[in-house]
Parts: structure tokens; C-alpha cells; sequence
């Protein structure tokens, strides 16, 4: 499929969608990065990063290298995010990304830039925007309880779900992430 004109992580996940109108959630990411060129996944014991992309110059392979021991379903998310990569024209070279890339939103530099866009394709090809919203339609008004659900509907963690809902529920909500009585980030 030609992807080489689709600049933006949406517009690239329109045309995917649009080869695959039957794909139902939850997604099978690495039968879909197999498809279009990643090779094998392994799982590495390494210190500093939860996914890297290893790839020939011209991106038409690649290898998917994923943290030992990730839960499955953050490992579906490092997947699609390092898909993105390989995935989106303008990302050149291999990559290596820390547990701050897969969260990052901030578009001020050029690395940062590049993260946010494989955090977007990775959120848009696992949790489908019109799937997506169609499951908060059912749901109705805003709640906590429905993360859970979410995250086992498209085999996501919770805090990809709170993301992705944050930005697509049809009422303003917000919701503040805290690890060990920490706030780590709010959105």
C-alpha cells in the first residue's frame, strides 16, 4: 500500500483503515507489522529503553525489539509505537525509546515530535478512533469505571485507555495519573 504521501500518523491510519474496513477491535498489531515489513519481534533484558526499531535504510524491514518481562498489554502499545516509527515517511534510522517516549505529547523538538507521532499512530491503530468512540457513545457520561473496560476491549493498558479517552469523549473530562502518591502528569 502507498503510504509515502500520508504525512501525519491520522492520515496514514485512514488509509490503513480504509485496506482493512473489517478489523475489529482488539487489533492483531504484530500480524499488521508482519504485513508490511517487520521481520520478528524479540524480547531484550536491557537497561534504559522498552522498545527500539531496527531497520534497513530504505525501511522495508525491520525488527521490533520490546523490554523482557512487559505486560502484554503495554508491550501491543511499545509494538505500535515502534511501528509507527517504521511506519510514518519522515522517521529515518533506528530507534530506541524510553518509558518517556511512549508518553510523550510534547512537540518541541524534533525527538519529541517524532515520539508524540508514534504515540498517536500506536493510540489511533490499537484503539480505532470510530470503534473508539462508539464504545463512549454506548457508555454514556464520563465515568472512571469505564477504563477498565476499555483497556480490556482493545487489550490496552489503562493508562493508553485514560489517554486516548481524554481526548475523544464527547464531554470535557480530565484525568491525573499518580504512581507511588506522586503525580506523575495530568490530562
Amino acid at each position: 500500500m502507498e503510504l509515502a504521501d500520508c504525512g501525519s500518523p491520522e492520515k496514514l491510519l485512514a488509509v490503513i483503515f480504509q485496506h482493512h474496513p473489517y478489523w475489529k477491535p482488539p487489533i492483531q498489531v504484530e500480524e499488521f507489522a508482519l504485513s508490511v515489513g517487520i521481520c520478528e519481534f524479540r524480547d531484550l533484558e536491557v537497561d534504559g529503553f522498552v522498545g527500539a526499531l531496527m531497520t534497513n535504510l530504505e525501511k522495508t524491514m525491520g525488527i521490533i525489539l520490546c523490554a523482557k518481562g512487559m505486560g502484554h498489554r503495554r508491550r501491543r502499545f511499545t509494538i505500535g509505537h515502534e511501528l509507527g516509527h517504521y511506519i510514518i515517511p519522515a522517521h529515518r534510522g533506528d530507534k530506541s525509546c524510553t518509558s518517556g517516549d511512549l508518553a510523550e505529547t510534547r512537540r518541541d523538538s524534533l525527538h519529541r515530535q517524532e515520539e508524540a507521532q508514534a504515540n498517536r499512530f500506536s493510540a489511533g491503530l490499537l484503539m480505532p478512533k470510530p470503534a473508539f468512540k462508539a464504545q463512549l457513545n454506548e457508555l454514556g457520561a464520563p465515568d472512571l469505571s469505564h477504563i477498565r473496560l476499555l483497556a480490556n476491549t482493545f487489550e490496552v493498558s489503562r493508562e493508553a485507555v485514560a489517554n486516548r479517552y481524554v481526548d475523544l469523549a464527547p464531554e470535557i473530562c480530565a484525568v491525573v495519573f499518580v504512581k507511588a502518591g506522586r503525580v506523575r502528569y495530568a490530562r
